[in-house]
């Protein structure tokens, strides 16, 4: 009877664990990149009373309860919400958008997200709603090619179409002229638009479209051994592995898809009905509790 007091316990607080996870998906059915999760349950200690023997070939083991092993993460692909906002960006596919956590232009942290609901700040640069910058990779000449004033060169950036080596990453930035070498004149961006290629594009004053750059996104090769850091950002670790760089639609991620946004892949009638699991297997589990209780107090009666 003691042992199935233990046992009871253990599994009530497993069902508090998973009805936390539960939760916290039902949360999140509105954020967008969100990535459901479930809670994974396993045997605990297990008491060996008797081995089994060739004359008694049953033996006796008697279990201890139950235990979390670990949460995983389904990291498939969720809805899309369209809303036609340039710098809304989704993944349709595999792969994470490649974040720079630093609080300015300069050099931070990397971590990886699939929300794309970015921002152009009033410096030009593309950023999470945190304030995180946005990485890809560029096209080469003085300043990026991009410059308001005169005097900077262009040189066209081709579609990378293998890996990238994470020192060419750069924080994306929009440029607000494009200086035209042939005439010599600074011409005014009008409007950007992104490709399912990743491929940044910017429209001057004169309709002339131009590739300034092309977004990144990162692949490991464990999703689920990446570091949950909260607000939607993961990191790697020695589990998920490095991450490897490609432009969208080549190596093994997926596309980009502008004025869009992948919703969560939270689905609200799966976490009820989860929950109605979990809770009936709370309410047996105090049961338990309460007749181990009442059988205990009957031993206790029997000596009195």
């Amino acid at each position: 009877m003691i042992r199935s007091l233990y046992s009871a316990v253990s599994g009530l607080i497993s069902s508090q664990t998973a009805m936390d996870v539960i939760g916290n998906n039902i949360s999140n059915v509105d954020t967008t990149g969100f990535k459901a999760s479930t809670t994974n349950f396993g045997e605990a200690f297990v008491q060996n009373a008797r081995d089994a023997t060739t004359s008694q070939p049953v033996g006796e083991e008697i279990g201890l309860g139950t235990r979390v092993t670990g949460t995983t993460t389904d990291f498939g692909q969720g809805a899309f919400k369209t809303t036609s906002v340039p710098s809304d960006v989704g993944i349709s596919g595999s792969g994470f958008f490649t974040v720079n956590t630093a609080s300015t232009a300069s050099s931070g942290s990397t971590v990886y997200t699939r929300a794309g609901d970015f921002v152009v700040d009033v410096n030009g640069y593309l950023r999470t709603a945190d304030g995180y910058y946005v990485q890809g990779v560029t096209g080469t000449g003085t300043n990026n090619g991009f410059s308001s004033t005169l005097g900077s060169t262009y040189t066209a950036i081709s579609t990378p179409t293998s890996a990238i080596a994470q020192s060419s990453l750069s924080n994306i930035k929009i440029p607000t002229s494009v200086y035209d070498s042939t005439t010599g004149t600074t011409l005014s961006v009008s409007s950007y638009s992104i490709a399912s290629n990743g491929a940044l594009s910017v429209v001057d004053s004169a309709g002339n479209s131009t590739v300034a750059g092309y977004m990144v996104l990162a692949s490991v090769g464990n999703n689920n051994g990446l570091n949950s850091g909260g607000q939607g950002y993961y990191s790697t670790t020695a589990a998920s592995g490095q991450a490897s760089y490609y432009a969208p639609s080549t190596g093994n991620v997926g596309a980009t898809e502008a004025g869009s946004l992948e919703i969560s892949n939270a689905d609200v009638a799966s976490q009820f009905s989860d929950m109605v699991i979990i809770q009936r297997g709370y309410d047996a589990n105090a049961k338990v509790i309460t007749t181990s209780s009442q059988m205990l107090q009957t031993a206790v009666n029997m000596v009195q």
